[in-house]
């Protein structure tokens, strides 16, 4: 079983004794906190919504394209794939929002 791999990591004098720092490369648009990764900083300022499908009742969250699916056509993409041209076009719409 390979290592697991452990994030990048410097270390910084302080009064003779060494901290551990971790390395943050990305930024949260909103409140500019820093986050270990590009997701983290995606999620962090965003309230989710959760909404499950009436057909599966499978979770989904306001993060997900198959949220607005349920929203629009009352299935997900799991359940039943089809969808109109409309609803493709109303479920894309709201997802882009």
């Amino acid at each position: 079983m390979p290592d697991q791999l452990q994030q990048p990591s410097f270390y910084l004098e302080s009064a003779a004794n060494y901290t551990a720092v971790t390395i943050y490369d990305y930024e949260c648009q909103s409140c500019s906190e820093l986050q270990a990764t590009h997701m983290q900083a995606q999620q962090c300022c965003i309230e989710l919504v959760k909404a499950s499908c009436p057909c599966c009742w499978r979770i989904f969250t306001s993060l997900e394209l198959d949220f607005y699916a349920v929203q629009v056509a009352a299935h997900c993409n799991f359940c039943n794939p089809h969808f109109t041209l409309d609803q493709l076009t109303q479920i894309h719409s709201l997802a882009a929002l």
